[in-house]
């Protein structure tokens, strides 16, 4: 007998597409796409940063550049501090005419009018002004002091003298400036002690006037003599 055709067998279903395990639209933890950093925040770190980069230049670029400025106060210097206004430069004083002075209580000392003109000279003469010796301290209690008086031939603001008392060391004496060559016209304006060689007695204060005068005053030993070889005034015009 004719062989029969074999049948084919039913086409076997296609099993059902496996579903996601995890949801859709979800990302998973490994492999989830990363968000883009935020563009606000970088944006102020780089200003803050060109504002400190910007303010340490102008620190290193002022530091060193000197405030300018002048005023009736006086200059103002590089550190914002202000100077004192400038003063005349001191110089050496010529006096016109030297007179003899004392506060006397008893006799008159004729010892101090002689060798004025030797004050008026630059030193290296050998020459010295004088007074007379005294028996007992503080001039014999005959006077309250003694001295010299240089009249500027112009008003003058005095800084310092030097003087030169010929040895003579220890004695008190006074720097007067006055208006006149009288005592009580003559201010005290400085102090010193007489020294071995050349010294300065230098104003306290201010010293402005047309007559100078150097003084020895009290106390001072029994038999002491004041003498001057050389005296140069420092000052400026007034």
């Amino acid at each position: 007998a004719p062989a029969r055709p074999m049948r084919s067998s039913p086409p076997t279903a296609a099993p059902p597409p496996v579903q996601p395990t995890t949801p859709v639209g979800r990302p998973t933890r490994h492999g989830a796409p990363r968000k883009p950093a935020n563009r606000g925040l970088i944006g102020v770190a780089a200003a803050a940063l060109t504002v400190v980069v910007g303010l340490g230049a102008w620190a290193l670029s002022g530091s060193d550049e000197p405030k300018k400025g002048t005023g009736a106060q006086g200059n103002v210097t590089g550190h914002g501090k202000t100077s004192s206004p400038s003063e005349p430069a001191s110089t050496t004083l010529k006096p016109v005419d030297v007179f003899s002075l004392e506060d006397s209580k008893g006799d008159t000392d004729h010892q101090i009018g002689k060798n004025l003109d030797v004050l008026l000279k630059s030193g290296g003469h050998g020459r010295s002004w004088q007074s007379a010796g005294y028996h007992g301290d503080n001039f014999g209690k005959l006077k309250n002091g003694l001295g010299v008086v240089f009249d500027m031939g112009r008003k003058v603001r005095v800084e310092s003298v030097r003087v030169d008392t010929a040895g003579v060391s220890g004695a008190p004496m006074e720097l007067r400036v006055g208006d006149s060559k009288s005592l009580g016209a003559l201010r005290v304006v400085g102090q010193a002690r007489s020294q071995s060689g050349t010294f300065p007695i230098k104003a306290d204060k201010a010293g402005t006037g047309q007559y100078v005068c150097v003084w020895f005053t009290t106390p001072v030993p029994d038999g002491f003599k004041a003498k001057l070889s050389e005296v140069t005034i420092l000052g400026s015009a007034g």
